[in-house]
């Protein structure tokens, strides 16, 4: 209660199953119903991915009047620097400005890697080809391309990684086939237009009365210094939550102890959460062992969910190969949906990596005890089926469908006639 109803900037620590996004959505529908986030003025909600903002964004619909739900926008923070820069791209210092109609790739390692060595030697810097080829892609990224703000005004390189940075740039925006930008890049495009525009940075810092960041804990540098340029020193009140035990974006420029940070460049205070509304208690203390191997300080959360399941809730299981996997997988559900009385949906296989790989394995044992596997992580064109049945159109389809279906679809007929609402 005491993050719903704060008036000031506040981190909320908290674990697997705390109810990050429930509190979220709680705080919006309060500030939103009780008007201490007054109309014209919007609440704004970052998330790292994209299921997690719309997830948000569901609930506080499910809560509040859509007078009141229209006026959060919940976004990825990749999304949100895109908006920007498509909005006030034209405000850009001209050497830092991309075509209106720049095209969006994802970059690699191997790819950085190859910019390097197609580089060559640079006469400005003698024995520089060495230095190039012996820095990694990721390295080149994150330190050189993206390593800080970027300058209004260009000026003499001071090395030669920095001369790479500034020539991937320059060939980023300005080739034959036009600009071509990495979401990161964007990030970095964003943030300058709101430095060098102070009227652009208070408009938006009075859209917004209050800014939610969801998964603060995978918040890269870039993101982390857009979010300062547009709101430190304004009137717009914070809240960053998140799991500092949780921090799998590493790899991808996830910032060092993201929470310290904003707590001392935003005066913030912090607010921990012990409760757990989703595991059970044997899997809260299995949690608690590994949280103190990250953390010897970490306290235990305290479960809030009855123990439902007799014997192990949790267990290791080791196989020679994956085809045993599957068969032994496969015989384990079809076992317990007679068992309890189960059915399909009730069971889900979550893979690390490459889906693809394992799904025919599992797909053809389930099938031999009558049980159909979908494949989430198939693709359908090129979009990962999970990421395509989020998508806004494929929801109206769905939806259409529904009703099309069955007339007593109130669901599917209250999303329709909302969206045809906010169409018109």
């Amino acid at each position: 209660m005491n993050v719903v109803r704060s008036t000031t900037n506040v981190s909320v620590i908290a674990g697997p199953g705390a109810g990050k996004t429930e509190l979220l959505a709680q705080r919006a529908a309060y500030l939103l119903q009780t008007g201490l986030s007054q109309s014209p003025q919007r609440i704004l909600a970052i998330s790292f991915k994209r299921d997690a903002a719309t997830n948000l964004a569901e609930r506080v619909k499910r809560r509040c009047h859509s007078d009141h739900a229209e006026r959060m926008d919940s976004m990825t923070f990749d999304a949100f620097a895109k908006s920007i820069v498509d909005r006030f791209g034209a405000a850009l210092p001209e050497q830092w400005r991309p075509n209106h109609d720049y095209k969006i790739f994802n970059a690699n390692e191997r790819m950085y890697s190859e910019f390097l060595r197609s580089l060559g030697e640079l006469p400005e810097f003698p024995g520089s080809s060495n230095e190039l080829l012996s820095t990694t892609g990721q390295v080149f990224e994150r330190d050189h391309l993206l390593g800080k703000p970027l300058p209004i005004i260009t000026g003499k390189a001071s090395s030669a990684l920095s001369s790479a940075a500034m020539s991937f740039w320059n060939t980023a925006l300005r080739n034959e086939h036009g600009s071509f930008l990495t979401f990161p890049m964007l990030g970095r495009l964003a943030e300058l237009v709101l430095r060098v525009n102070p009227l652009l940075r208070k408009a938006v810092a009075l859209t917004y009365s209050h800014l939610f960041l969801d998964e603060f804990q995978d918040t890269t540098h870039v993101q982390y210094e857009l979010v300062k340029t547009m709101f430190l020193g304004t009137p717009t009140i914070v809240t960053a939550v998140g799991d500092n035990k949780q921090q799998i974006m590493r790899w991808a420029m996830a910032m060092e102890r993201p929470f310290d940070r904003f707590e001392h460049d935003f005066g913030a205070s912090r607010i921990p959460l012990f409760n757990n509304y989703r595991s059970s208690p044997d899997l809260v203390r299995i949690q608690h062992v590994l949280a103190q191997a990250l953390d010897a300080g970490s306290l235990a959360a305290v479960s809030k969910v009855p123990r439902l399941v007799d014997g192990d809730s949790c267990a290791v299981w080791t196989f020679t190969n994956p085809d045993v996997e599957a068969q032994s997988v496969a015989e384990y559900i079809a076992r317990t949906i007679a068992q309890l009385g189960l059915g399909p949906r009730d069971f889900v296989i979550l893979v690390r990596q490459r889906a693809d790989t394992y799904a025919p394995r599992f797909a053809a044992q389930l099938s031999i005890h009558g049980i159909t596997l979908r494949n989430e992580a198939a693709l359908v064109g090129d979009v990962p089926l999970q990421d395509l049945i989020t998508e806004e159109l494929s929801k109206l389809v769905i939806a259409t469908l529904r009703l099309a279906h069955d007339s007593a679809a109130p669901k599917a007929w209250t999303y329709l006639v909302a969206t045809r609402r906010r169409l018109t």
